[in-house]
């Protein structure tokens, strides 16, 4: 499953829940994720770091964003 499926049926599922903002935090969060794992390079980290805190902006209680952030936090101790 790709990420624009799994982005598709999540925002489907929240729209109808009427939280727009904890979906468009989910994007962030899947992007973000998207960037961390694409590859073993300190920029697309750093991108993926910016991404992950843009969801935790618009939903600070995201266990899931703050735990990716925090794997990326730690892997960046190795650059």
């Amino acid at each position: 499953m790709d990420y624009a499926t799994r982005f598709q049926d999540a925002k489907e599922v929240f729209d109808r829940a009427g939280s727009r903002r904890w979906g468009k935090a989910y994007d962030y969060y899947l992007r973000g994720k998207e960037y961390f794992t694409r590859s073993y390079n300190q920029k697309d980290w750093r991108t993926g770091e910016q991404l992950l805190q843009r969801a935790l902006d618009l939903d600070p209680r995201f266990a899931a964003a703050h735990a990716m952030l925090s794997r990326i936090n730690v892997s960046m101790y190795w650059f």
